[in-house]
């Protein structure tokens, strides 16, 4: 079987966080996220504290799709637009067509790795963006919830299918 070039590195992500993420405290009430239009269409406005608002300790045999909210498995195949850091896995031509998209920098590299709902797998459409590690952007695109696999392991629990990214403004 072929390993994707990107694979180790988001395998190095998922094994440094443990098995299944460090988990998180659930908030008494969830935030709703509120709606925005972006290139003339309407998108939610996703933040980390919506997305990693549910424990994310997902045990290996159980299907971790049943342990995500309703409310939050509701949000796949929504148009999103999600802010966070960048984490290149695959560069094209010196642009980052696949990327982590992660709530804080200590999330990378040296820091607290992040639990399965802390991060989104990101694939570009088309080219995709210059690589930007030290500054916030602004991912666009539709969201898809649910386990993903790679090789038989479990890495993640949401992907993006990005259309553009932007400077994130304050």
């Amino acid at each position: 079987m072929r390993t994707r070039p990107w694979f180790p590195l988001l395998t190095a992500v998922v094994l440094t966080a443990g098995p299944f993420g460090r988990g998180s405290e659930a908030p008494a009430v969830r935030p709703v996220p509120r709606t925005t239009m972006v290139a003339g269409r309407e998108a939610l406005v996703l933040g980390f504290e919506v997305l990693a608002s549910f424990p994310s300790d997902l045990p290996e045999a159980a299907t971790p799709a049943v342990q995500i909210p309703a409310d939050i498995q509701r949000l796949s195949g929504r148009r999103a637009v999600i802010t966070g850091f960048m984490v290149p896995l695959q560069l094209e031509e010196g642009r980052a067509r696949r990327f982590v998209l992660v709530r804080n920098q200590s999330s990378c590299c040296y820091g607290v790795a992040p639990a399965l709902n802390e991060y989104v797998l990101v694939t570009m459409a088309g080219t995709g963006p210059r690589p930007v590690m030290d500054t916030p952007v602004r991912v666009t695109g539709v969201i898809q919830v649910g386990a993903t696999y790679e090789e038989g392991m479990l890495v993640g629990v949401y992907q993006f299918a990005g259309e553009s990214v932007d400077a994130a403004t304050p």
